[in-house]
């Protein structure tokens, strides 16, 4: 399964425009895999002491877990230009895309990545 651990936030501007941040957990350049046995509570939420905003959620495959801003140490991880590609290490990667009267504007690079980032938006905002 996929765990991706995440911080939104939505700015909105003029003429209908919103800018959406989403920083989300990865495994160097990828996705953070885990095996479907996972105890998602003790290995992944208390094991990297992240603190949630909300419960987390499960859609397929992937948990979606929303982490408190404020309260969730960012500091704590790499950024994901500062480790080689195929780590297993777990760092931060951070997009940005527009919506414009609620249509996307300005996607993320790649079709995958939309997907996911489109999930956390219509289900948290």
């Amino acid at each position: 399964m996929y765990i991706i651990p995440f911080i939104y936030k939505k700015n909105k501007l003029l003429n209908n425009l919103e800018i959406h941040t989403i920083h989300i957990i990865s495994q160097g350049n990828q996705l953070w895999e885990e095996a479907d046995n996972t105890n998602i509570d003790v290995d992944i939420i208390e094991g990297n002491d992240f603190v949630l905003l909300s419960p987390y959620k499960r859609h397929g495959n992937t948990i979606y877990i929303p982490l408190n801003p404020d309260k969730t140490n960012m500091d704590d991880m790499y950024i994901w230009n500062e480790v080689e590609p195929n780590t297993d290490l777990l760092c931060w990667k951070k997009f940005s895309v527009i919506y414009s009267n609620n249509k996307l504007w300005l996607p993320a690079p790649d079709k995958e990545t939309n997907d996911v980032l489109e999930l956390i938006i219509n289900t948290t905002a």
